[in-house]
């Protein structure tokens, strides 16, 4: 899968600036993808050249005009390929630096590791608390939600869980890792 998929998915929601979409990143697409704003506009870029998507200007009051996209007729098609395509059966892969070093757990000392752990375990922290944020308003949005709807909530709930998930893994890693610590 590529970030193309990802803006075109997005862009079924209605015209977006790239700032918009880039922030959607940001926050409510930051559990089952990463991009930066630059990963975002080139993106847009090689879309609008393949007929995928298209812009408009949008004129503002003392700023530069905004570039609103949208989906063309061929990016319907080319997403609707995609959406129906069997390859949501094959595991996602995984990359996941931290657990390189776990494997590598005799070449490093043991308080270098647990720091490492507990920096992660944060940061999966902070991404509970956008995600649980997110959980709030999305239910309370819609009193009878589309099947499309019920399943972004869905995914929402496979972002907690993971996140959840690494936290529960680290406070394990962290209580395997101190008896080897010398606190002398």
């Amino acid at each position: 899968m590529s970030l193309k998929y990802v803006l075109l998915v997005t862009l079924t929601q209605g015209e977006m600036t790239g700032y918009d979409i880039a922030s959607r990143f940001d926050r409510r697409l930051s559990f089952v993808w990463h991009a930066t704003h630059q990963q975002v506009y080139r993106e847009l870029r090689k879309l609008e050249e393949a007929g995928l998507v298209l812009h408009r200007l949008e004129g503002q009051a003392e700023k530069p005009d905004r570039k609103l996209y949208r989906l063309t007729a061929e990016g319907e098609s080319v997403l609707h390929a995609w959406l129906v395509a069997d390859n949501a059966s094959t595991p996602a892969k995984v990359k996941e630096p931290l657990l390189v070093k776990c494997f590598a757990g005799d070449y490093m000392p043991p308080q270098d590791l647990l720091a490492q752990v507990r920096e992660a375990r944060e940061g999966y922290r902070r991404r509970l608390a956008v995600l649980k944020d997110i959980e709030k308003g999305a239910r309370a949005d819609v009193p009878r939600p589309t099947a499309g709807q019920t399943m972004a909530f869905l995914a929402l709930r496979r972002g907690i869980r993971s996140a959840e998930s690494w936290i529960e893994w680290a406070d394990e890693a962290e209580q395997a890792l101190l008896p080897f610590i010398d606190d002398g």
